[in-house]
């Protein structure tokens, strides 16, 4: 699943659990082409990955495909 990939590794700063902007991707494989230096985060995305979070905390099947319990906790840890 490219999308959980890209959610955990390349999408979110790992530092501070914030989501990272505009990223050039490869699309065959749904990675970044190059490194991103564009540390950016937008609102919009900052909405969508805490719904992806909160519906993790919350038990939906596919929100726990991304992210346990546990890493939810700990992403939003970091947001605040």
């Amino acid at each position: 699943m490219h999308e959980a990939r890209f959610i955990k590794e390349v999408g979110v700063d790992q530092e501070s659990g914030l989501t990272i902007g505009k990223i050039p991707l490869n699309k065959r494989t749904g990675m970044p082409k190059q490194e991103n230096t564009n540390k950016r985060s937008s609102m919009k995305n900052e909405a969508l990955h805490i719904a992806i979070l909160a519906n993790a905390l919350a038990g939906h099947q596919n929100a726990s495909l991304v992210y346990s319990k546990n890493e939810a906790l700990d992403i939003l840890s970091k947001k605040l």
